[in-house]
C-alpha cells in the first residue's frame, strides 16, 4: 500500500506487519473494553517494576546463541587469538542447562583452551623429549640385559608407536598424559590401540 492509501484507510482499521511474515488488515481492538484491562497499569492494577541486580551480578547472560554469520564471525576471532569459546548443544541439552551448570562448562571450555594451547606451543619440544628419553631408556635397558635379553625390544612408549598403529587423537592423549606426568608404567598399561580416548581421558584426568 503507499502511504495515501493508508492515510485513506478506515479508522477502525489497522495493518499489522509482523517481522519476516506477510502484512495483515485487521480490526483496531480497543484495550479500555477487555475483561483483563483492570489488571493493568493503565486500569486498576499496579504497575510492573524491573527488578534490579544484586551487587555484582549482571543481568545479561553469560552466553550468546548465535547466527550461522555471527558463528563464522566469532570463529575468524577465535582464529586470531581472541579470548572467545564456542559450545555446541542441542536444544534439549540446552534447556537441561541451569546457570551453575553453565558456569561449570564454560569454566571447562576455559580449561580446555589453555590445555590445547599448552600442547601446541610445546608439541615440538615434547615429541623431541619424547624420543630422547625413549633412546636413553633402550640404551639403558641393553646395558643392563643379558646378551641373550638384549635381542628382544623392550617395551617402551616409542617402540610401540613403531610398531602399533593409533590415532592422531590417542597418540594428542598420550602427549596430554606425559604433560601432567602421568607415570610411564601406568601409561603403558592403557596405550594400546584398542584403548579409546575416552578411557585415556578418564585416567590422564586422575593424575590432574
Amino acid at each position: 500500500m503507499t502511504p495515501d492509501e493508508v492515510r485513506m484507510m478506515d479508522r477502525k482499521k489497522c495493518r499489522v506487519i509482523i517481522n519476516g511474515l506477510l502484512p495483515v488488515m485487521d480490526d483496531k481492538f480497543v484495550p479500555f473494553g477487555h475483561p483483563m484491562f483492570d489488571q493493568t497499569a493503565d486500569g486498576a492494577g499496579t504497575p510492573y517494576v524491573h527488578g534490579l541486580p544484586d551487587a555484582g551480578k549482571s543481568v545479561e547472560p553469560p552466553f550468546v546463541l548465535l547466527s550461522s554469520e555471527a558463528l563464522r564471525y566469532y570463529e575468524k576471532q577465535k582464529e586470531q587469538g581472541e579470548p572467545v569459546y564456542i559450545d555446541s548443544l542441542s536444544y534439549e541439552e540446552f534447556k537441561l542447562q541451569g546457570q551453575a551448570d553453565m558456569d561449570k562448562r564454560f569454566m571447562y571450555l576455559d580449561e580446555q583452551e589453555q590445555k590445547n594451547r599448552y600442547n601446541e606451543e610445546h608439541a615440538g619440544e615434547l615429541e623431541y623429549q619424547t624420543q630422547e628419553e625413549a633412546y636413553e631408556e633402550e640404551m639403558t635397558a641393553e646395558r643392563s640385559m643379558p646378551e641373550e635379553q638384549a635381542t628382544q625390544p623392550e617395551d617402551s612408549i616409542q617402540n610401540r608407536l613403531f610398531r602399533m598403529h593409533f590415532t592422531k587423537e590417542q597418540l594428542n592423549e598420550v602427549q596430554r598424559a606425559m604433560l601432567v606426568h602421568v607415570p610411564k608404567d601406568v601409561i603403558l598399561s592403557y596405550f594400546y590401540p584398542e584403548t579409546s580416548v575416552a578411557k585415556m581421558m578418564e585416567i590422564r584426568r586422575q593424575y590432574e
